[in-house]
């Protein structure tokens, strides 16, 4: 006959380790949307930042050599821009993390049990 008691302690590990990776998907993805606004606001301002280049060497009135290289300077930039703006964050690195969540749910549980531990006990302080 089963031991009830090991069932009942099964089904609660299994539905933490459930809820614990919930819980990291949904912050992966707060952090994915983030990381998202952070590119798009860097690739804006490296855009403002070659157009201020443009605009600035031709109040200046500057041409010849050093007009041609700011416009190449600002070329770069814009091709960098357009490169961060039109590229994802999800690599290689992000795709191995997501197989290693699926492929050992119990060390994360661990490792999740442990840091929450850790920060427990932080938070906790010394309360003597």
């Amino acid at each position: 006959m089963p031991d009830v008691n090991h069932n009942h302690v099964d089904d609660r590990i299994e539905d933490a380790a459930s809820a614990v990776i919930k819980a990291a998907s949904e912050w992966s993805r707060e952090a994915r949307k983030r990381a998202e606004d952070i590119k798009s606001e860097a690739a804006k301002q490296i855009l403002h930042a070659a157009e201020a280049l443009r605009r600035e060497i031709r109040e200046a009135k500057v041409d010849g050599d050093a007009l041609k290289g700011v416009d190449e300077v600002a070329g770069h930039l814009e091709k960098a821009a357009v490169f961060l703006k039109n590229n994802a964050f999800e690599g290689a690195a992000a795709k191995e993390v997501k197989q290693s969540t699926e492929d050992n749910p119990w060390r994360n549980l661990l490792i999740a049990l442990v840091i929450g531990i850790i920060i427990g006990l932080l938070l906790r302080g010394d309360k003597k």
